[in-house]
């Protein structure tokens, strides 16, 4: 079954939370956490790695949290989607070619290709806003 995992998933409701609420400037973990109630040193983890990939910075001080560094409208959802899981590819053999004891007779990759493509054209080409959008 192709689907999220449950980073992606948890780094997404971040990013949705810290848009919405953008008004505020900063969001912290502990609300983020409690907000979704999901697990509160995973989403640390998550923001850490956004934070590393420049889409949110941390804002240090009392009144301290995360913050998204640019507009929601300027974040292609790939950008966040690498950034949580690394390279995006349907198969193993789009991350590492050599990786195939196979290749020489599959056909798969070069019939997966378009998919594989079209994936990655619709994740650049949508924002953060375009996703979030109401």
């Amino acid at each position: 079954m192709f689907k999220l995992s449950k980073k992606t998933e948890y780094g997404l409701l971040a990013l949705q939370y810290m848009q919405h609420n953008a008004e505020r400037n900063v969001a912290t973990v502990r609300e983020i956490a409690e907000f979704y109630n999901v697990s509160q040193t995973l989403l640390a983890k998550i923001m850490q790695s956004l934070t590393r990939n420049k889409i949110i910075e941390s804002v240090q001080g009392a009144q301290g949290g995360y913050a998204l560094r640019q507009p929601a409208s300027e974040v292609s959802l790939a950008k966040v989607l690498e950034a949580i899981e690394g390279p995006i590819h349907i198969t193993d053999c789009y991350q590492n070619n050599d990786c195939c004891v196979r290749k020489e007779h599959c056909t798969l990759r070069h019939r997966f290709t378009p998919l594989q493509n079209g994936i990655i054209d619709q994740l650049q080409t949508m924002t953060l806003a375009d996703f979030f959008k109401e």
